[in-house]
């Protein structure tokens, strides 16, 4: 388990990249999503996961050739080295920059992509809420990668960040036939449950060689932005913790005060990767992308100040005492959250680590 795991989330331009179709008003942001299934048949989990392992350098390759196409520039990692960032103390972009560097990589590049990672067994089982065979096939993302748009060290980096986002997903909507790809974009509407934005697309890859040789399996491309990278990773944490309340909730259900507590926590939980995760989300820019003004005010993120004295107080409500909820406040403000107001933080309380090692259980 790594460190953090045990401590502690459009208005499209046209692009040359994709062929021209409708008016932005029929703009489907899941389009073909819901209905789309592996396109291999009839397989146990155990078999989408060996499928998508004999697929992975096919997709890889689909990948690049992609961005190649688009005129993107990229440094590929590994989803193996990848694991050295989510069990790092460090932020994204200065470990970015390190990998980098111990390499002989340019890190100003368009887009860092992460993997493809291959889905543990384990993993996509608990997915697999029913265990239906429809269920089995309707999972997209037994084989996944994850671009990251950077931003550069320009005057107007934001700026050129997300122009390269709305472009890059834009691409990446259509396969090189110009058939449009299977997508959920959640730039464009925020996930319901979660608030997590980001551009997911269905990539269709032919097994090359071996003994699949000729099947076929649907890998998930996941694309995200620089800047909310950390703020991910910890509003992710956050939807862990509510899945663990809500598994204890129901073991706790002949101790009606007790499952209560953990439905309360679960609830606060959730609650606070929403807020936070939009938040991030805004400090980046990317409300641009929502469908409508309408979506824009309705997730108009509170001021940060505001935000931070509603977690303190939230964090008492659900009985933290005082070393967890400042371990808790701390991850946050490690996470970037509050940067805009770390001054007056710090006026505060002491803030001495990135991302400090302690134990938070509910």
């Amino acid at each position: 388990m790594s460190n953090k795991d045990s401590n502690l989330a459009e208005v499209f331009e046209e692009s040359s990249a994709a062929p021209e179709e409708s008016a932005e008003a029929h703009y489907n942001p899941s389009h073909l999503w819901k209905k789309t299934t592996q396109p291999t048949k009839g397989l146990t989990v155990e078999g989408y996961c060996a499928l998508a392992e004999a697929a992975s350098s096919a997709f890889s390759q689909q990948i690049t050739n992609h961005l190649q196409k688009n005129n993107l520039s990229y440094v590929a990692i590994s989803h193996a080295d990848f694991l050295d960032y989510e069990q790092s103390t460090q932020r994204f972009k200065p470990w970015f920059e390190k990998y980098c560097a111990a390499r002989g990589l340019n890190p100003i590049v368009d887009i860092c992509i992460v993997g493809p990672c291959v889905k543990t067994i384990e993993s996509a089982g608990r997915k697999m809420t029913y265990g239906s065979q429809e269920q089995i096939e309707g999972n997209l993302d037994y084989l996944r990668a994850m671009p990251i748009v950077m931003r550069p060290p320009i005057s107007r980096a934001k700026e050129q960040g997300l122009a390269t986002l709305q472009r890059y997903m834009r691409a990446a909507e259509y396969s090189d036939n110009g058939q449009q790809r299977p997508r959920k974009n959640c730039l464009h509407t925020p996930h319901q449950d979660t608030g997590h934005i980001s551009h997911k697309t269905a990539w269709r890859i032919n097994i090359p060689e071996g003994d699949m040789k000729g099947l076929q399996i649907d890998g998930e491309l996941k694309i995200t932005h620089v800047d909310i990278m950390d703020v991910d990773w910890l509003t992710r944490k956050f939807l862990d913790m509510q899945r663990g309340a809500l598994s204890a909730a129901e073991r706790l259900a002949p101790y009606p005060n007790a499952a209560a507590k953990m439905q309360n926590y679960a609830h606060t939980a959730q609650k606070w990767s929403k807020i936070l995760y939009n938040r991030a989300a805004w400090d980046a820019g990317m409300e641009r992308f929502l469908a409508s003004d309408d979506l824009r005010i309705a997730n108009r993120p509170a001021p940060h100040m505001q935000i931070y004295r509603e977690l303190k107080a939230d964090l008492k409500l659900i009985g933290c005492n005082n070393s967890q909820r400042d371990a808790i406040i701390q991850r946050v403000i490690d996470s970037g959250a509050f940067d805009p107001i770390l001054p007056v933080i710090k006026g505060q309380k002491t803030v001495v680590s990135i991302r400090p090692e302690i134990a938070i259980s509910l």
